[in-house]
This record gives C-alpha cells, sequence and structure tokens, in this order.
C-alpha cells in the first residue's frame, strides 16, 4: 500500500470488500485495494462484521475453499415479459464479463507480462468504441 501513496494514487472507490485483484482472487482476504479504501477512502469496509464474515469463511471450509471454487446459480422467482428480458440481458453480460476475467487470470498466472500486458490493451481497443456509445 505504501507504493500507492508514494505514487499519489487515490483511493479505488471500492464499496465492499471484495476487489477484483490477482492477491484477493486467489487468497480470498483483503488486499491492498481493500485496506487503502478503509484507511484513505470515504468507504470503511473493513468493519467487524466484515471480518467475522473473512473468519466465518474459513471457519466453514477451511483450506478446502482454495481446491475448489465455482459459481453457484440459484433460482429466483419467476418473471414475466420485460422483467424477464432485462434479466437475460444483465446474466449475458455478467457471462461475458467473468468469461474474460477469467482469462485474464489465465494470461496472468502464466506469468507473461507481456502478454497479459496486450491482452488488456487488446481488450481496451475492443472496449473503448462500445463504452463511448
Amino acid at each position: 500500500m505504501q507504493k500507492r501513496l508514494e505514487k499519489g494514487k487515490p483511493a479505488p472507490e471500492l464499496t465492499s470488500a471484495s476487489c477484483h485483484c490477482l492477491f484477493h482472487h486467489c487468497y480470498l482476504l483483503p488486499c491492498k485495494h481493500i485496506f487503502h479504501e478503509h484507511i484513505y477512502g470515504v468507504n470503511k469496509l473493513l468493519t467487524a462484521d466484515t471480518w467475522r464474515a473473512f473468519q466465518q469463511l474459513f471457519a466453514e471450509n477451511g483450506f478446502e475453499i482454495y481446491e475448489h471454487r465455482e459459481r453457484v446459480e440459484i433460482a429466483e422467482p419467476r418473471q414475466v415479459g420485460n422483467e424477464r428480458d432485462a434479466e437475460r440481458r444483465r446474466l449475458a453480460v455478467n457471462e461475458l464479463m467473468e468469461r474474460v476475467r477469467n482469462r485474464f487470470w489465465q494470461i496472468e498466472e502464466q506469468g507473461n507480462v507481456e502478454r497479459t500486458v496486450d491482452f488488456i490493451n487488446r481488450l481496451d481497443n475492443i472496449l473503448n468504441p462500445i463504452l463511448d456509445l
């Protein structure tokens, strides 16, 4: 976190004790981004309840939590018409974002910085025109 402060980086404006960085993704523990937001940002993320949730996560699952992680779909009440269509669109975007994140972590974990930077640059080039609509 000290390097973030030295570089003058602002707090990451996280709204929950969850982050998409490699450390948090791998270890399921608070990362430097979460601590930075808690200490210097607007949102105080590391409350007693948050720490209890982290403890409970490991108390219930032990190290097995690192062995097997998957997305669990929970059936929701039936929706009609426009609500159902909107939900399908939301799920489609979530699926696409999850696929992008998974591919990023695959490349990142290989340790090839050039390939990782290339992936990010290509993603940026593809997304900027879409996001500027």
